[in-house]
């Protein structure tokens, strides 16, 4: 039987595609502060089981949580958060139908921040300096995302390589000790050449090119790292600049082995961290630790549950750490019925 031809997304269909990964689970909360022992914060994107967009600060020394926002899930669910400013920073749809950037000082109501843009997702803050940076898509009919910047105290905003249209942004990560952005990107023409290829011979779809780019925002000099032929998922650059992690599979097939590898960005070495296993699977979105003795990590249980309600099957999610001197892994925060889909510090 010929299989069903495969077509191309842009990045804001995947994003939407959120609502088929969110069938709501239960699971029971499970912390251990043995190994990950940083003197700060984690935040969660979590969604609920009543769809509910839920924005928690996880205090890694008590492993206490507290929830800062609560809104209805509309679309892919990000966010950042300022201790400075006490701000929650997100994305939301407006009447015009299209997703711009907000912000809610805690107890007050929403602000918006951006207006001309088609789309925006992916938040990264510079505390110190009051820059945001997100991803963007510019226009309608655009399939190539951006990586913006706004300053949110004079409300400018820069978009990096506007002038490109090849190069559409899959994740991004930003390092405020260096101030450098790590940038991966995927090149949209070679994607549709392997998708007609794909459709036209009955085979597996390859993986284009997959570049990794950092920049240095202060003087926006670029420099490409590295270049995989594998579906790049997240990324994280470590705090002093010199390595990278990054979570990726060999097929876009939702139960295709995932895997977490690192790059050192002088000697070119990849090592791999973490596969699927008999406990976890679809391991993602690493983030280096504070002190970059570990890194926290998104993991589904290798175990099927039973929503009642719905009567749906899923896995539980949850929060693990990587002792990357120990190669051990721990429990850091898993969710009540409901999903973690981003983390970040």
């Amino acid at each position: 039987m010929k299989k069903n031809k495969l077509i191309l997304t842009t990045g804001l269909t995947l994003s939407l595609m959120i609502s088929v990964y969110i069938m709501i689970n239960k699971s029971h909360q499970a912390t251990n502060a043995k190994i990950h022992n940083d003197n700060t914060s984690i935040y969660i994107d979590f969604v609920d089981d009543k769809l509910k967009h839920l924005v928690y600060e996880v205090n890694l020394r008590n492993l206490k949580d507290k929830v800062l926002l609560k809104k209805e899930l509309k679309d892919y669910p990000t966010s950042a958060y300022s201790k400075k400013n006490k701000s929650v920073y997100f994305t939301e749809e407006t009447k015009n139908k299209t997703q711009q950037l907000f912000g809610k000082k805690l107890q007050k109501k929403n602000f918006q921040l951006t207006r001309n843009f088609n789309y925006v997702d992916f938040l990264k803050l510079d505390d110190k300096q009051g820059i945001l940076y997100m991803r963007v898509l510019l226009e309608k009919d655009d399939r190539d995302f951006h990586v913006a910047k706004i300053d949110l105290n004079k409300r400018e905003i820069k978009v990096f390589n506007k002038e490109k249209n090849n190069d559409s942004v899959v994740w991004f990560d930003y390092n405020s000790n260096t101030q450098q952005l790590l940038v991966i990107s995927k090149s949209i023409k070679e994607e549709e050449k392997n998708i007609n290829l794909s459709n036209e011979n009955d085979q597996p779809l390859k993986a284009p090119a997959y570049k990794g780019t950092i920049i240095n925002v202060k003087d926006n000099q670029e420099k490409e790292v590295f270049l995989f032929h594998k579906f790049i998922d997240s990324a994280s650059l470590s705090p002093e600049g010199k390595q990278i992690l990054f979570s990726w599979k060999d097929s876009i097939d939702p139960e295709a082995s995932s895997t977490i590898s690192s790059f050192n960005i002088k000697t070119k070495e990849e090592k791999i961290l973490i596969k699927d296993s008999k406990e976890l699977i679809n391991v993602h979105q690493p983030i280096y630790s504070k002190q970059q003795d570990g890194f926290y990590f998104i993991a589904d249980l290798n175990k099927i549950i039973t929503n009642k309600n719905t009567n749906t099957q899923t896995h539980p999610t949850a929060v693990k750490f990587f002792n990357l001197e120990s190669n051990e892994i721990e429990s850091v925060w898993s969710p009540k019925k409901g999903t973690v889909i981003n983390i970040y510090f």
